[in-house]
């Protein structure tokens, strides 16, 4: 049940993370191509992981 819990907030901070780098970067960044738009955001996400140093 605890691994339940943590998963589920796990997978919703990441969505919020998602939506907020999405809605932060320039308005028209989204196209409608699904493949390139999900293209972006995963490289949107790498950029953002790789400026944390751990």
């Amino acid at each position: 049940m605890l691994m339940k819990r943590y998963w589920s907030r796990l997978l919703a901070l990441v969505l919020v993370l998602t939506i907020g780098l999405i809605g932060c970067s320039s308005p028209d960044s989204l196209t409608g191509d699904y493949r390139q738009d999900t293209l972006d955001v995963v490289s949107t996400l790498r950029g953002c992981l790789k400026s944390f140093e751990w």
